[in-house]
């Protein structure tokens, strides 16, 4: 691959010498909000979620995690 002799950085009139303050140039000022904290009472283990139910109790599972992780093995009944 040959070097483009218009590039911003490495070509012949280089105008850019340095990084750009990231934060700076997405707006990110430390005005964000916290994160949520989660309640452990929110959350329960697979040994709890095993445990016994109620008779005709509907449950409803919200599988939470990443896209590439559903992809590697899907829950059955979530949403």
């Amino acid at each position: 691959m040959r070097k483009d002799p218009d590039c911003p950085i490495c070509g012949e009139n280089p105008t850019i010498h340095e990084l750009i303050d990231y934060e700076e140039f997405c707006g990110i000022r430390g005005e964000e909000a916290p994160p949520p904290v989660m309640d452990e009472s929110e959350e329960i283990t697979v040994t709890e979620f095993e445990g016994p139910h109620r008779p005709g109790e509907k449950l409803k599972i919200v599988d939470v995690r990443e896209p590439y992780e559903v992809a590697i093995a899907r829950i059955p009944g979530t949403t």
